[in-house]
């Protein structure tokens, strides 16, 4: 938490034309009990190094001995309500499409799976959203035990904040290591779909970690190297859903849980306390302009479960006839990479276009590798890219035609 409250309390210079405002030096101390054991090289080594890809910034980690008095961690109760004896696994739980998506594929086609969804939220709003999702899967299935964690800032709403949060994702994957090792399971699931696990740039302006590194598979690799160090009880991460599009995801969702999809919401924005609360009526204040507000219509549209989108409000409508131009900005980025891709992946040699376009590829290439994926990740990847292009042409919006071509009509 330590780390976590560090980088959304130390904001970052963006009015710096060429972007050195971006990176921080960021020294938090932390107490912990085992100083010895933190502060050596291979551990402290490795945080810091998750800590860099993560956000971009420059960490100096001081480990100090643990001075008050008993933790609250050690004068608790059980995290569970029950004994766990039959969990299978640990899955990050946010809210959003993907994170639901993905746990109710695996809670529909496997019959036997027992889940513990552990979420993490610094707002009521979407800690209610974690809660109300969570469980009315464990409600419908009896097979899942809601894990929510409050991380709210105390004091510190009215104190200027990095809304960036890139060390999100390491407090997720940490409260999920730290849940497998009480549940004595082995495997930690992120749901999360390939393309927005890898998340490439929209614009080749951005750089580094402009782009979150949440779920990457980098991210993963390097926590897995973590937590062997910290000998969390043979510990695995991955990505059941990383070679599907976000639409695949979607589509797969069982239709037991298709009346739930309403509830998620994928907005960049909406669960700030500090943004408007939402219209009468409404129970969330979707921004409809921001990247994960159009790939979550672009999702619905290419599933062929374009009847949800049309029961969501939005504050901006990037696919409308003539979006202004703050609507439809992302959008127009966004379809800048989907022609790039497209033509990638068309091409004679699609993975050596891709690498060109987007070298940032080869960093995934290798860490799924790391991760245990097979010889066939390049080719899979391609893949992946293809059909997440074609999709968008199934977008009925004249911007997308502009972009890409002819839209065909829904069949």
């Amino acid at each position: 938490m330590e780390v976590y409250a560090a980088d959304r309390l130390t904001t970052r210079s963006l009015r710096d034309p060429i972007g050195r405002g971006w990176c921080r030096e960021l020294s938090p101390v932390i107490e912990v009990r085992d100083v010895e054991f933190w502060s050596s090289d291979q551990v402290a080594g490795t945080l810091t190094g998750v800590l860099d890809w993560l956000t971009d910034d420059y960490w100096e980690l001081c480990f100090v001995p643990f001075r008050g008095q008993r933790s609250h961690a050690e004068t608790q109760d059980t995290l569970f309500s029950f004994r766990p004896e039959n969990i299978a696994a640990v899955a990050c739980f946010s809210g959003g499409l993907d994170s639901f998506g993905g746990a109710a594929i695996d809670l529909g086609e496997q019959e036997d799976l027992e889940l513990v969804l552990v979420g993490a939220s610094g707002t009521n709003r979407a800690r209610s959203l974690q809660r109300e999702l969570s469980t009315e899967l464990a409600t419908r299935t009896g097979r899942v035990q809601p894990l929510l964690v409050k991380a709210n800032l105390v004091g510190a709403k009215a104190r200027p904040q990095d809304r960036h949060q890139r060390t999100r994702g390491l407090l997720f994957l940490s409260l999920a290591a730290a849940t497998a090792l009480v549940a004595d399971v082995d495997e930690i699931r992120v749901y999360e779909n390939g393309v927005g696990a890898i998340n490439l740039p929209y614009s080749h302006g951005q750089i580094g970690a402009h782009m979150s590194r949440s779920a990457h598979p980098k991210t993963l690799a390097a926590m897995q190297r973590l937590v062997d160090l910290i000998d969390v009880a043979g510990v695995r991460f991955t990505l059941p859903r990383m070679f599907d599009t976000k639409a695949e995801l979607t589509a797969r969702i069982p239709e037991q849980f298709t009346d739930l999809i309403r509830r998620t919401v994928s907005c960049d924005t909406w669960s700030s306390d500090r943004q408007p609360p939402p219209p009468k009526g409404e129970r969330v204040h979707r921004c409809g302009s921001c990247s994960s507000c159009i790939l979550r219509r672009q999702a619905l549209y290419a599933s062929g479960r374009v009847s949800l989108d049309a029961h969501e409000r939005y504050r901006a409508n990037a696919f409308a006839s003539n979006p202004t131009n703050a609507a439809a900005f992302s959008l127009r980025l966004m379809l800048n990479q989907i022609a790039e891709l497209d033509a990638a992946t068309s091409a004679e040699h699609p993975w050596a276009a891709l690498v060109e376009v987007f070298p940032q590829l080869v960093e995934a290439r290798d860490a799924l590798l790391n991760l245990g994926h097979g010889s066939s990740v390049e080719d899979e990847l391609v893949g992946l890219y293809r059909r997440h292009a074609d999709e968008w042409r199934r977008v009925e919006a004249p911007i997308v035609e502009r972009y890409l071509g002819t839209v065909p009509s829904w069949a």
